[in-house]
């Protein structure tokens, strides 16, 4: 076989395996066969998978329903190839960003699969930027469940400074959605950014005209873990414990993008 034979021969059976992959929460046996034929293919082919899963938008969007098991299937427990993946599939998206949204997430799943996410600043800041924005266009529960777990993964590592603008970004998202899934998925990131929450910013958000059934509950609940009081899920008790501590809740509320 020809050298060019022998690549059109790992293209192809590269893009077998991707092709397998369904739109149903749980494996399909179909898929569990080809993700054991990816575990047991050549460098050749695994490399193959992943640089047509960042290809086009719509081959991003299919690996990322299975981006999890792909990435372990590929790496297994052989660092050399775990190194080689992050290389070829994750760094080129550092170092020249694609455009389109599914394709940034699906190198970020790479990179989290990989557990490089503390190797390289640049991935952090790369993660922060677009995880947010695809929490907000997405409103399947099953994907925005995964693109939150994703961002927690890499919250971790924030500086203070930083910790502190993607805590306003998450709540100029928050003000937009209208999806309860989505309010959900961005409330229980709130949880998970690092450093202490400035209870008057969380007092802010409790006036929104939102602000109401779980999303008041998490709110008041963030507040009780940031102040040491206990509210009991009475928005009256929190409000008479602010004024007490010379906190603002006359004032109007103010939306994030005034």
């Amino acid at each position: 076989m020809s050298w060019w034979q022998q690549v059109r021969s790992d293209r192809n059976k590269a893009a077998q395996i991707r092709a397998a992959i369904e739109l149903s929460v749980s494996l399909s046996p179909t898929e569990l066969d080809h993700l054991w034929k990816l575990a047991y293919s050549s460098d050749a082919v695994r490399n193959s998978f992943f640089e047509q899963a960042l290809e086009f938008p719509a081959t991003a969007e299919q690996f990322n329903r299975r981006a999890d098991v792909a990435v372990q299937a590929a790496v297994g427990l052989d660092h050399d190839r775990r190194e080689e993946i992050y290389k070829t599939a994750v760094l080129p998206c550092l170092q020249h960003p694609p455009t389109h949204l599914s394709i940034k997430v699906a190198c970020i799943r790479i990179g989290v699969g990989l557990s490089k996410e503390n190797d390289n600043p640049q991935f952090i800041s790369f993660a922060v930027k677009t995880l947010p924005e695809a929490i907000s266009e997405t409103t399947e529960p099953i994907q925005l469940w995964t693109l939150t777990e994703t961002l927690k993964t890499v919250l971790g590592e924030l500086g203070s400074a930083e910790a502190q603008k993607i805590f306003a970004q998450l709540i100029t998202l928050m003000e937009r959605i209208t999806e309860p899934n989505q309010d959900m998925a961005l409330i229980g990131t709130l949880r998970a950014v690092p450093g202490t929450l400035d209870p008057q910013q969380l007092i802010s958000l409790l006036k929104w005209p939102t602000s109401v059934g779980a999303r008041r509950s998490t709110l008041l609940s963030l507040l009780e873990e940031q102040t040491g009081q206990k509210f009991d899920n009475n928005l009256w008790k929190m409000v008479t414990w602010a004024q007490a501590n010379g906190l603002d809740v006359k004032s109007p509320p103010k939306r994030p993008d005034e």
